[in-house]
């Protein structure tokens, strides 16, 4: 089953109620290819039968951004991490908390299936596993783009 995305402004309204204000966001049907975003870290989706139904990911940029805004962390240590490409453990760890609320949202579309959201890890080395190689080639897909805490940003949600 097709999972459908939430629009631009419940992903927004989402966004400002754990993050606070200043989040802007607009959405796109399709969007860049994977190869696009460069280093991104995302989240499998799977269903309550645990079978995978998309992914949530978000390049460098907003993944730095919002897991760092959503720990109160500083922006001048979030930059570093992001001219280093090397976010910390804690900014993954908590732009997985931020993609877990995703899916409150999601789960909130009719016909969509319930999902939840598995720890963020580096896309690539997701795609690489054995079965997810659909995620580079998807074309049901819907991306955010807007400012973030650090800059300009993407976050695409990927069905399969």
């Amino acid at each position: 089953m097709a999972l459908t995305s939430p629009d631009a402004a419940s992903l927004g309204s989402l966004l400002e109620m754990l993050l606070g204000e200043g989040v802007d966001v607009s959405c796109t049907e399709g969007g860049e290819s994977l190869d696009s975003l460069g280093k991104s870290y995302g989240s499998i989706l799977v269903d309550d039968a645990d079978e995978v139904v998309g992914v949530i990911l978000a390049d460098l940029t907003a993944t730095v951004s919002l897991g760092g805004q959503l720990m109160m962390l500083p922006v001048g240590g979030l930059e570093d991490q992001i001219d280093e490409k090397d976010p910390t453990n804690l900014v993954i760890d908590a732009v997985s908390e931020v993609f877990n609320n995703v899916t409150v949202t999601m789960n909130t579309i009719e016909g969509n299936p319930h999902v939840r959201s598995k720890p963020a890890r580096d896309v690539a080395a997701i795609v690489s596993e054995e079965g997810h190689d659909w995620i580079a080639s998807s074309e049901k897909k819907t991306e955010y783009s807007g400012k973030f805490l650090c800059g300009e940003g993407r976050v695409q949600v990927i069905s399969r």
